[in-house]
């Protein structure tokens, strides 16, 4: 092949990287990316999702503000983003609500469900991705706590069923579609140039999507 379009690295030694270097294959990853990467990037600007999600659920009056994340570059940054938006609020980070899942709807499910049965069980939400948000929404209303009544959940992405979920869902938009086109856009600018282009990292601005998952604090 020419080129090469890689959806989710995040280890700087990952295999398909070292082999495309090896093979001298032009490549460009997209949606995720090793942290100190140099190469052709194009992806959200992750930490500032963590930011906007936190700070408009801080708008909305929360304070206990659980984060539900996994092993993933876009989890860490988002979680950092949390972290900040909540400190530079002036509310003390309690590392006792971050919650370490997978990305999957049942995973988080399960994981939700402990934090229920402990009975600390905070005023809202921001979860990594939509698909750990819908696992944790599901919890919450099997339990029969009401959202966003008794407690706000906020997603990230904006995948495209988020809309259609049980309880409309607040999310962050991650531009996936844009990722794409401007990724296969850099590629083909790549191929077309004899010459090396200077690597370049291209972070997208996200989008707050306000639906019906999230309310103010009572």
């Amino acid at each position: 092949v020419d080129g090469v379009i890689l959806s989710t690295v995040d280890d700087q030694n990952a295999e398909s990287v070292q082999l495309l270097k090896n093979e001298g294959i032009p490549h460009v990853l997209i949606n995720r990316a090793p942290e100190d990467y140099t190469g052709y990037e194009v992806r959200i600007n992750s930490y500032k999702v963590g930011k906007l999600a936190t700070n408009y659920l801080i708008s909305l009056g929360h304070k206990d503000i659980a984060f539900i994340g996994g092993d993933r570059l876009n989890s860490w940054e988002r979680k950092k983003g949390y972290k900040d938006a909540l400190l530079e609020n002036g509310i003390a980070f309690n590392e006792n609500r971050i919650i370490m899942s997978h990305y999957q709807t049942e995973t988080a499910y399960h994981d939700m469900k402990k934090i229920i049965s402990s009975g600390e069980i905070p005023s809202a939400i921001f979860a990594a991705s939509d698909i750990m948000a819908f696992g944790v929404i599901k919890a919450l209303l099997d339990q029969g706590i009401k959202v966003p009544q008794d407690v706000s959940v906020i997603g990230s992405d904006n995948i495209s069923f988020s809309e259609d979920f049980r309880v409309p869902l607040t999310t962050v938009d991650a531009h996936s579609y844009e990722i794409g086109r401007l990724g296969s856009e850099l590629l083909m600018n790549v191929l077309k140039n004899k010459e090396p282009l200077e690597y370049q990292k291209i972070l997208l601005e996200p989008k707050l999507i306000v639906r019906e998952s999230c309310s103010l604090y009572k």
